[in-house]
């Protein structure tokens, strides 16, 4: 088992490395496990009879489908938007979120299963590339949204030399190791959320109204994330919310930025308003 296999070759077709085990009753077993890995690595190793593993394997199949499910029909529905006002934000927003949402579904596995199940090569580098594409395409949205190159000119340039630099490092991760290159993207991903949210505070006191739906969307994702590294390291207990807390925070996120590409259009029609009931004035 593992990512230098392709995905046929697993004893059983599931996302997760699921090996099935046979036992006499009333006998006493001990179980040596084998890992080897390039990079970090955490086994949560759980013993499972077939039926109570079914029934949970199912409902965390419906939670994930009901996410997916959700962040498709968000794509479609903003894309459709875009067909009908050609509004840049709508388009890199759609990008975003099928970046993030690719990224996540190879995290949890679904890539691998019905995607690229042959391409391990690929396979064993998709994480570290498309997150760095997903931070990079949220420093491109967070530019055009936020109107950085109005309100924060400075700021504009900072995201601007980050994103050029997220590409570089998606591109770098063909050639340098995985246990490298996963480290870097992993300190980028913080100083992109650090460097977006800090933005859209400052944007949002500059005077653009239709940042503050934007730093909640960001403020709540990086809460999360919080939220599941720390039941991860054991600092808080697990649960099946804290075991989807990046997918929830990612949820939320979609929906806020969804609000605040709307609410950034009615402002800006009001603002459009505005001005023309001031030069009609004007002229009379």
């Amino acid at each position: 088992l593992g990512d230098n296999f392709e995905f046929g070759q697993r004893i059983l077709p599931h996302r997760l490395f699921v090996v099935p085990l046979s036992f006499e009753s009333q006998q006493d077993y001990q179980l040596y496990i084998r890992v080897t890995s390039t990079s970090g690595l955490q086994v949560p190793v759980v013993l499972w009879s077939s039926l109570a593993f079914a029934e949970h394997d199912q409902n965390r199949q419906l939670l994930l489908g009901c996410f997916y499910g959700s962040l498709i029909i968000m794509i479609a529905y903003n894309f459709f938007i875009w067909l009908s006002v050609r509004e840049k934000s709508y388009l890199l927003y759609v990008f975003f979120v099928i970046s993030f949402g690719l990224l996540l579904a190879t995290i949890d596995g679904f890539t691998y299963q019905y995607l690229w199940p042959n391409a391990v090569w690929w396979n064993s580098r998709a994480i570290v590339v498309i997150l760095n594409i997903t931070l990079a395409l949220s420093l491109a949205f967070s530019k055009n949204f936020l109107r950085t190159n109005k309100y924060n000119p400075r700021l504009n340039k900072v995201l601007t030399l980050y994103m050029s630099l997220m590409l570089l490092m998606a591109v770098l991760s063909f050639y340098f190791p995985y246990r490298v290159m996963i480290v870097i993207a992993l300190l980028s991903s913080a100083g992109t959320a650090f460097l977006v949210i800090t933005t859209g505070i400052f944007n949002w006191r500059a005077g653009n109204r239709a940042a503050r739906f934007f730093v909640y969307s960001w403020m709540l994702l990086a809460a999360m994330v919080i939220l599941y590294v720390m039941s991860q390291l054991n600092v808080i207990p697990k649960s099946t919310f804290t075991n989807l807390a990046v997918q929830f925070g990612e949820w939320c996120e979609v929906l806020l930025l969804s609000f605040a590409l709307a609410d950034r259009i009615n402002i800006s029609r009001l603002q459009e308003q505005e001005a023309q009931t001031l030069l009609m004035a004007e002229e009379r």
